[in-house]
């Protein structure tokens, strides 16, 4: 065999698998570890107070303005308003489906990508929300939180 050829695959293969989480930073893991807990307790439904804990005391989350599926918007400031905020959310909808596409994470960055079908607990109207989430990750704690999104009828999805 060519030992140049076997160079080749070698090397494919390291630059195939560096995006993993073996060849993060102790920072990237630890983002990464934050990130996943947050998903985590979303989908178990934990207590609001268990998801508020996973943020710093002095933090930023950012809320799309003009959301379908929550009663308001903006920055929202302490852990108390992110209590507040998955309470109303979890009165008003509910998860009917989600998919978390992916996570990329750099330092104490990391952004994900999902999908969420939800249904409006007064009317019963369901919705496909895609979204993406900028987090940054400080002292294993999250410190800013920017959501963006889009939101449609679910009945205008298209299938696969």
């Amino acid at each position: 065999m060519n030992t140049n050829m076997k160079n080749d695959v070698f090397a494919k293969t390291l630059v195939g698998t560096a995006q993993g989480p073996f060849f993060e930073s102790a920072q990237a893991k630890q983002t990464r570890l934050v990130v996943e807990s947050f998903f985590t307790l979303l989908r178990a439904r934990a207590p609001a107070e268990e998801i508020a804990a996973l943020f710093s005391v002095i933090f930023a989350w950012e809320v799309p303005q003009k959301s379908l599926l929550t009663p308001w918007s903006g920055v929202i400031k302490g852990r108390a308003q992110i209590i507040d905020f998955i309470e109303q959310y979890r009165a008003l909808a509910t998860p009917k489906r989600f998919a978390l596409v992916r996570i990329m994470v750099e330092g104490d960055n990391a952004i994900t990508m999902g999908e969420l079908d939800t249904v409006m607990n007064d009317t019963g109207e369901a919705y496909r929300v895609d979204f993406a989430f900028h987090f940054v990750v400080r002292e294993e704690a999250i410190v800013s939180l920017r959501i963006y999104e889009t939101t449609y009828p679910l009945d205008l999805v298209p299938s696969p």
